[in-house]
């Protein structure tokens, strides 16, 4: 964890110092699970709701919960350095230079346009979390710019006859629907500093580049009763 003497006699490190530590913070942040989570970064057993509201929004968390101490934090960051570390490490291994993730999200079912012959679906642009946030080759891709139902952007008509879509309406009843692609990520031209070219890690961010040939959709967060794709 930083110190502030040291980071006073130290400057030019200390900016180092502190831009790893962000980083492990908002990495550990986004990617424990709960238990984990609860473990580094809660005060209380079971977590108290502040502390979880990092985990659930994506944000930042603190080490040893929102009410830790100066010393609880530290013994907190130290503790998760010298367990968990290692595991990310072996795991960074195993990933490309450009690697391929899966992204999730929730999205509605409209109701069904008889004219249309189909359901108008909007497509949000899954940023990621505090790891990651959408680049313009994903802002550009056709799916989410093209207005292709009703003149509104990101809406495409999925279409399916009358009969299918009311069954499709009584197994989606009272339930959540997600979207699931998969692209390549890249680092962003804005991660790296326009004078030295050097990472600027506080503003990681990476770019998407949609790799799969269709966003499929599926009935709830397990992501396995799938309702149907829609193509790209």
């Amino acid at each position: 964890m930083p110190d502030p003497e040291y980071d006073s006699e130290h400057p030019e490190e200390a900016v180092e110092d502190r831009a790893w530590y962000s980083l492990i913070t908002r990495l550990a942040a986004a990617s424990l699970t709960d238990q984990a989570y609860q473990k580094y970064m809660c005060k209380d057993n079971p977590c108290s709701s502040s502390d979880f509201t990092g985990k659930n929004n994506g944000s930042i968390g603190r080490w040893g919960g929102i009410l830790a101490n100066q010393f609880e934090s530290r013994r907190a960051f130290a503790a998760f350095m010298d367990t968990e570390l290692n595991k990310y490490l072996a795991w960074a291994k195993q990933l490309s230079a450009e690697p391929e993730a899966y992204f999730v999200g929730q999205i509605r079912l409209s109701s069904y346009i008889f004219d249309e012959g189909g359901f108008a679906i909007r497509l949000n642009r899954l940023a990621g979390g505090a790891l990651l946030t959408t680049g313009e080759n994903l802002k550009n891709h056709p799916i989410f710019i093209g207005k292709t139902i009703q003149q509104q952007r990101g809406v495409v008509l999925v279409k399916v006859n009358e009969t299918e879509a009311e069954r499709i309406v009584e197994r989606v009843h009272k339930k959540q629907l997600f979207l699931v692609y998969k692209a390549k990520l890249t680092v962003a031209e804005q991660s790296y500093n326009q004078e030295t070219k050097q990472l600027n890690f506080n503003r990681l961010s990476f770019d998407q580049t949609i790799t799969s040939d269709v966003i499929e959709v599926f009935i709830g967060p397990e992501v396995q009763d799938k309702l149907f794709d829609i193509p790209l």
